[in-house]
């Protein structure tokens, strides 16, 4: 798996003309330029981000006493994510929006971050995920607890769909 690859694609997709854009505040945002180097290099400092999130999350049950202090931490980690964002656009050029994506184009670029995850792992989230699928029902089912065995169902099945989608891609 490329790591490093597939955060870049999903942090700053490149378009067919070729440009690396970056549009951190979403669709109704501005959009910035990338070159090449500086894609690369905001995708390592995200990636920072996301592992000393995961290290935080290891030791936060040594500090954390209630569900307060894990969403606390959440909301901490959302906002820290927000304010890279914003670093990262400081000095950049602005262009104008590009267009909506075509259906072959969405696809291609769903085919490059497959690519970038690799087949062996899609398989493993793909079994993981319908894994957790039968627990959802199971849970709906046997547990009487419907709420969040449905929330499970379907917020796995969309995810098990995903991962078959992205591995007929390839």
């Amino acid at each position: 798996m490329k790591i490093l690859e597939f955060v870049a694609l999903t942090f700053s997709p490149q378009l067919p003309d070729g440009r690396y854009v970056f549009r951190p505040w979403g669709a109704r945002g501005p959009c910035y330029l990338l070159s090449a180097q500086q894609r690369a290099a905001r995708a390592w400092i995200q990636l920072a981000l996301y592992g000393a999130a995961l290290g935080g999350l290891w030791f936060l049950p040594l500090i954390a006493d209630t569900m307060q202090d894990l969403v606390i931490f959440c909301v901490t980690f959302m906002l820290l994510n927000y304010v890279l964002f914003w670093l990262f656009s400081l000095g950049l050029p602005t262009t104008e929006k590009p267009p909506r994506p075509t259906p072959e184009q969405r696809r291609t670029a769903m085919a490059a971050i497959s690519r970038s995850v690799g087949r062996p792992v899609l398989r493993v989230l793909l079994v993981i995920s319908c894994l957790f699928v039968c627990a959802g029902g199971a849970m709906a089912f046997f547990l009487d607890e419907w709420i969040t065995g449905l929330l499970c169902l379907l917020f796995f099945g969309a995810c098990a769909a995903t991962f078959r989608w992205q591995l007929s891609l390839l």
